[in-house]
């Protein structure tokens, strides 16, 4: 999709503005408007409006996702760190294969960018939906490695049906968008297809890798099971996996593997 300059300056001038009210009312910290301004800009400039407009909607509904029942979460151990903001890591390993799709698409073009493009933002809403509103289950959830095993709340790679239950509304949902905003000559159910295909296989990348490399942590202080390498602002303990496979790497691989399954799929039909 074509843009042109003037779109490119009103469209940077509005993620400028919305990075920083999110800056203010605590969504995001200093880095993370960096990294979004970025984010936001490469996917503006390589897509267009209708796939800036999308990044906005994930960035919504994980804001709100994170910001749900917060307290709750952070005594279970799992609540985001600094009261839910979120940094350039975080923003990285949710938007950076999207903007990579993106800027690829702009020097070499091709659809297969667009499927990479909407495997990665149907792993991130997915999961991030998954994650955070998983959480919330009345079951206690099952170890993805061994189904016939139950977890604590918030463990990696935990599944509940709740969850799954996110996985596929917010796998649809980024295919429903896409329908709606009529910027792809792809086929509507080739879309639908590669976007519930991409969130459930990234998603479920993601259990896999929290249940088998990924780092668990005790909180020297209280003692406290978290993904988080920072407790009650003391370094923790890792006690499972690798230290350096912490919750934002495992987000980027399973983006990667969400991206590439959407791709995959692009190719085979």
């Amino acid at each position: 999709m074509s843009i042109d300059f003037i779109e490119i300056i009103l469209g940077l001038l509005i993620i400028s503005i919305m990075s920083i009210l999110a800056f203010r009312l605590r969504y995001l910290d200093r880095g993370g408007v960096i990294a979004g301004i970025v984010i936001g800009s490469i996917i503006l400039i390589g897509f267009g409006w209708p796939a800036l407009i999308l990044m906005m909607v994930f960035f919504t509904f994980s804001t709100f996702s994170t910001r749900l029942r917060y307290s709750y979460k952070r005594k279970l151990g799992f609540g985001q760190e600094k009261g839910g903001k979120r940094g350039w890591r975080n923003t990285l390993a949710n938007g950076g294969i999207a903007a990579s799709s993106a800027l690829a698409n702009l020097f070499l073009g091709g659809e297969i960018f667009f499927a990479f493009f909407l495997g990665a933002m149907a792993t991130s809403m997915a999961d991030t939906l998954a994650t955070e509103i998983g959480l919330l289950s009345r079951s206690r959830p099952r170890l993805i490695t061994n189904l016939r095993k139950k977890v604590g709340a918030g463990t990696s790679g935990g599944i509940s049906l709740l969850g799954e239950l996110m996985v596929i509304s917010g796998s649809l949902l980024i295919g429903i968008l896409v329908v709606f905003l009529e910027f792809s000559s792809i086929p509507l159910f080739t879309i639908i297809l590669l976007t519930l295909l991409g969130g459930l296989i990234g998603s479920h990348v993601d259990s896999i890798l929290g249940a088998t490399i990924q780092s668990m942590n005790r909180c020297i202080i209280c003692g406290v099971i978290t993904e988080s390498n920072i407790h009650h602002n003391k370094p923790t303990e890792s006690f499972k996996g690798l230290r350096m496979i912490e919750n934002n790497a495992v987000n980027f691989l399973s983006t990667i593997a969400g991206a590439s399954t959407a791709a995959a799929v692009l190719i085979i039909i």
